[in-house]
């Protein structure tokens, strides 16, 4: 998803990972464990909207909302618990490019 594309949709995910990030931060969940719940959240939304059942397209958007929930909690989450490393910045490009593909 291009840059412009997912500028638009930062509002609405911003909004809701504010409150998201905070209950993260309160449990022991690492950020690259959050990335790991991203990428079974990306990955469930393609094969829901492989379906090709109206419904399972439904479900799949929800999931795709709550992935990128999760994909912008992680970095806060990093950020916040000095959790800031190589491979976990290179771990979220992987998951963001492979949930994007």
């Amino acid at each position: 998803m291009s840059g412009a594309a997912k500028t638009g949709f930062f509002p609405l995910i911003r909004h809701l990972s504010k409150h998201i990030t905070p209950l993260l931060i309160a449990t022991p969940i690492t950020a690259n464990q959050i990335t790991s719940v991203s990428l079974v959240l990306g990955l469930a939304s393609a094969w829901s909207v492989m379906q090709g059942d109206p419904s399972w397209t439904v479900i799949g958007a929800f999931l795709l909302i709550g992935e990128y929930i999760l994909d912008n909690c992680d970095g806060e989450v990093a950020r916040i618990k000095n959790q800031c490393t190589e491979f976990g910045k290179r771990f979220d490009t992987f998951v963001d490019w492979l949930v994007h593909s």
